[in-house]
């Protein structure tokens, strides 16, 4: 399915389905599934939902690294769209959709 190197990168080992589970700053544990499918011609979208600024803040900057990362190691076949300052929704909404699968 997956695994994650010790820098956080997830790379694909096989179709299939993993969850990965990490522990917070604070000891707290969070959790995230993992779906490999197989490669096809089309490209990716991914959505970066930010509810703090894209321009002048940490967050924004690491954002901003996140996305340029994923398309030059996708060689540009992963596009990352970045929506900053809550536009999508507070953190607990936009969390909500996803778990919804929205």
């Amino acid at each position: 399915m997956a695994s994650v190197s010790t820098t956080g990168l997830i790379t694909a080992k096989a179709a299939g389905e993993a969850t990965i589970t990490v522990k917070t700053h604070n000891g707290a544990q969070a959790k995230c599934k993992v779906t490999v499918t197989e490669p096809n011609e089309e490209n990716i979208r991914l959505v970066y939902a930010e509810v703090n600024p894209i321009e002048g803040t940490v967050h924004g900057e690491m954002a901003k690294a996140f996305k340029e990362k994923v398309e030059a190691l996708s060689n540009g076949t992963i596009t990352v769209e970045l929506y900053g300052s809550g536009v999508m929704g507070s953190e607990y909404t936009v969390l909500s959709n996803i778990l919804a699968g929205d």
